[in-house]
């Protein structure tokens, strides 16, 4: 079966693919592989007992070692979801996906945000209230809390993932395109 996705806190490392979630914990000891109803796009946590696990069809399932439940509802069902974050000190956890598709998770509800993008998206980073994701027409967008606007853009491909690492923003995709995005200074490497 596929691999899709890996994530790792604490040291212990989840992987979620075709059918399978596999969790392998610090020092090696231990570990499981769980046959899965679902395939698992995306994983995202804060924590070892607080981890997301985006799957096919808008099911969302939170948990972690100690098990999981559904918290998606009926409306995601069917959404194209396609990747999830969130930020170190934020309760709240982003979802993005087709045609600019944004929606937030605050522990109670789920909230539709308005984006503005018409693109499909492919990853999210989350500091504070700011947003950070990436679309298939090769553009870094930036949510600032208030409003959408492109922070950069590759001429050539898609972008697939985004992070962020001591105020960079990096950006991969398609083609072996990297990009390194500087907010401070709105300077950009490819």
């Amino acid at each position: 079966d596929d691999l899709l996705t890996v994530w790792s806190c604490d040291g212990e490392v989840w992987i979620g693919g075709t059918h399978r979630l596999i969790s392998h914990r610090p020092g090696g000891v231990g570990g499981m592989l769980v046959s899965a109803a679902h395939v698992i796009r995306h994983i995202w946590g804060s924590g070892r007992d607080d981890v997301f696990f985006l799957c096919d069809e808008g099911l969302v399932l939170h948990g972690g070692s100690k098990g999981c439940q559904i918290i998606s509802n009926r409306e995601m069902r069917g959404a194209g979801y396609t990747a999830l974050g969130g930020g170190s000190d934020e309760e709240c956890v982003y979802f993005v996906g087709e045609s600019g598709l944004v929606t937030r998770w605050d522990g109670d509800g789920w909230f539709d945000m308005e984006s503005d993008i018409e693109d499909d998206l492919f990853g999210v980073a989350v500091e504070g209230p700011e947003l950070w994701t990436v679309s298939r027409i090769g553009q870094l967008w930036h949510y600032d809390g208030r409003a959408w606007k492109v922070a950069a853009s590759v001429p050539f491909g898609m972008l697939r993932s985004v992070c962020l690492v001591d105020g960079c923003v990096w950006a991969v995709g398609m083609g072996g395109v990297v990009l390194q995005h500087r907010p401070e200074d709105g300077s950009n490497q490819e």
